[in-house]
């Protein structure tokens, strides 16, 4: 009787074991999908810049562009 409550006992904390370590790997899991919707957001960021940089390298370098910064629209040149 008493091997079987603490064969009992075991098993609960083995349960309570595994339980806690599921929710670690899930917690995880979560972190590293985050980690790559920032990378995706992030990579189109980078091809949005290369595209504007590539669009304004042969333009006129004097020339008066605009940029929406804080919902304010900035001018300056090129250069």
């Amino acid at each position: 009787l008493v091997d079987e409550m603490a064969s009992s006992a075991d098993a609960g904390k083995a349960q309570a074991q595994a339980a806690e370590i599921m929710q670690k790997f899930e917690a995880i899991k979560a972190e590293v999908r985050q980690y790559g919707l920032k990378i995706g957001e992030l990579d189109s960021d980078r091809n949005e810049h290369s595209l504007v940089i590539n669009t304004i390298k042969d333009l006129d370098p004097a020339r008066k562009c605009y940029r929406l910064i804080g919902g304010g629209l900035v001018g300056r040149t090129i250069k």
